[in-house]
Order: C-alpha cells, then structure tokens, then sequence
C-alpha cells in the first residue's frame, strides 16, 4: 500500500490538505523553485499549485495529510 495520495482529488481532499497547510503541526507542502520566501502550496483538485504563479504543479500528498483528526471530527 502507498503512503501516497494522486489527483485527482476530491473536494473534500482539497479542503483538508489546505487545513493541514495552515495547521503548522508538520512542514508544510513548499515550491522547491526558489522564491524570496518559502512558498507554501494550495491544494486544488488538479494538485498542488504554487501561489506565485511560477507554474509549479504537484500530483500527490502524503496520505497522512488527509487524515482527519480528534478535533475536528468534534
């Protein structure tokens, strides 16, 4: 079994990989283009994308970026 999750992905997927982003529990997903500051990805259905628009794309996340936790499930 991968640990990998690949677009495309679903709403819902979206919507908890940008929480994960903003949660700073792990590092975040980054452009590895350089950048004058560290760039953090946004989830779309089609993948990671960079904000800057430099046309980096990313077609997979770490299957543990998904998992919803204690919290949030209230």
């Amino acid at each position: 079994m991968s640990n990998k999750i690949t677009t495309p992905w679903s709403d819902r997927e979206v919507e908890l990989l940008n929480q994960y982003q903003r949660r700073g529990e792990m590092h975040p997903y980054t452009c590895p283009k350089e950048h004058d500051r560290e760039t953090i990805l946004v989830a779309t259905n089609d993948g990671w994308v960079c904000p800057d628009g430099d046309g980096y794309t990313q077609n997979w996340a770490h299957w543990g970026s998904v998992r919803r936790t204690k919290a949030e499930d209230g």
